[in-house]
């Protein structure tokens, strides 16, 4: 599991998806490393979010 990728993709896409002011409280995202699918969940902050967890895509 290649995190620092996984973390790196989920980043652009929850920038990609809501911006810096419609983040969600809580949400995830689907992003796929190396050919295996991954979901990254992650909460809102302050200044931003957090990436709370990651979990293979069965």
């Amino acid at each position: 599991m290649d995190l620092a990728g996984i973390y790196h993709k989920a980043n652009i896409l929850i920038a990609q998806t809501y911006g810096i002011t419609g983040v969600p409280e809580k949400g995830y995202v689907i992003v796929t490393v190396n050919n295996v699918r991954y979901i990254v969940y992650f909460y809102k902050i302050e200044s931003g979010w957090n990436i709370e967890k990651v979990e293979e895509c069965l």
